[in-house]
């Protein structure tokens, strides 16, 4: 279970008494609070280049996924077979509108 952010201005309150009777420990203790607001901030960073790379893979696939439908469907339609042709063209192009679509508005 994900602890409660402590507010920055108790911090600094139980950070001052600690000052008056430890000034070393104080700033020890504002050392590693700087070590660890940086530390939480490259998480973040890492975590956001991660979603990006994600959605940019999942577009570069849905096109090479329609393009492959769509080439196939015209293929199979130039070569006799128009109803199937378009059922393969059409089939794979309304899948993927409609995971991308319906899929955005879920994440949402």
């Amino acid at each position: 279970m994900p602890q409660k952010p402590i507010e920055l201005k108790t911090l600094l309150d139980k950070i001052e008494k600690i000052a008056s009777t430890s000034p070393d420990l104080a700033k020890t203790l504002v050392t590693e609070f700087q070590a660890y607001s940086e530390h939480l901030r490259e998480m973040d960073r890492r975590s956001l280049q991660g979603q990006i790379i994600v959605t940019y893979f999942g577009q570069v696939f849905g096109f090479l996924i329609g393009m492959t439908a769509i080439i196939s469907g015209a293929l199979t339609a130039y070569n006799g077979s128009q109803w199937a042709g378009g059922f393969i063209g059409d089939g794979g192009v309304i899948g993927l509108v409609s995971v991308f679509v319906l899929g955005r508005k879920k994440a949402s």
